[in-house]
């Protein structure tokens, strides 16, 4: 039993399943800021689409080091999933919301991004530096747009506010957690942030971005278009800007940390959002 609790555990954290879970959360969080009811058809579909995104990156990853035939039969099982997943998202938006033609072709678009980034588009990272953080953020944040579809609501400045902070943050984790792959992207020729720049200006970019991300939050509640609850937002780049500083203080490696905290903060922010969505708001 232990062995098996391990192994799904496991499979959550490295399988992609916790990554996936990240959309969702955006999601929530959306729904608990404009106090709106939760849909948990438009939650599946974001589900979907993220964790086929991931699924079919490591896949493609994977294949292109492989040898010819271990490769053929990785595409042919792979080619299968992606196939069963598109068409089990496209299904819930045509049964769920048959007459959204917009919300269909935009969740189209995001699959076919998403998918197109491991096969052509990661290869922009070797021309232009920190191509891969700029385009996973806004990959993985743009269902605050679908989100607005789904629900035929305006994109207005609290859905901004919302998108902005969780942009940035997606940036920063996502450029983080390239410190772990820094040495093989280098080989590579991609020019991820990790792998372009120096070690100490990289890290003092990220706690620039790391105090940026705040911003939108303080404006929200400023200007009283976010809840007073959105504050423990906060809570996240608090904690990444301590684990950097004690990383540094203690000589531990970025590399490490990389591998614990860039996925990991999506408990943070859903534990946010339960409490300050559901139990504060009563």
């Amino acid at each position: 039993m232990k062995n098996l609790l391990t192994k799904l555990w496991n499979e959550f954290i490295y399988g992609g399943h916790l990554l996936a879970l990240g959309p969702v959360v955006i999601i929530l969080a959306l729904y608990a800021v404009l106090n709106m009811p939760i849909s948990t058809q438009l939650l599946i579909v974001a589900y979907s689409i993220a964790y086929l995104v991931y699924k079919f990156d490591r896949t493609w990853d994977s294949t292109l080091d492989s040898l010819y035939v271990k490769k053929s039969i990785l595409r042919y099982e792979n080619s299968t999933l992606v196939l069963l997943i598109i068409f089990f998202s496209l299904l819930l938006l045509y049964l769920f919301r048959e007459n959204s033609y917009q919300v269909t072709t935009f969740a189209f678009v995001l699959l076919l991004f998403g998918l197109m980034y491991s096969v052509f588009i990661k290869n922009l990272t070797k021309y232009l530096i920190g191509f891969k953080s700029f385009f996973v953020a806004l990959s993985y944040t743009a269902v605050t747009y679908l989100f607005t579809l789904y629900n035929n609501v305006d994109f207005n400045l609290t859905v901004l506010l919302v998108f902005l902070f969780f942009y940035i943050r997606w940036f920063i984790n996502t450029s983080f957690c390239d410190c772990k792959d820094r040495e093989e992207d280098r080989a590579r020729g991609l020019k991820t942030l990790a792998a372009y720049m120096k070690g100490y200006s990289f890290v003092v970019l990220l706690q620039v971005l790391n105090i940026i991300s705040i911003v939108p939050i303080a404006v929200g509640i400023m200007l009283n278009t976010l809840p007073i609850w959105s504050i423990l937002f906060i809570s996240a780049p608090i904690y990444f800007a301590y684990l950097v500083a004690y990383t540094a203080k203690m000589e531990k490696s970025y590399e490490k940390l990389a591998n614990i905290w860039a996925d990991g903060e999506i408990f943070i922010w859903l534990g946010v959002v339960l409490l300050g969505g559901e139990i504060w708001s009563f």
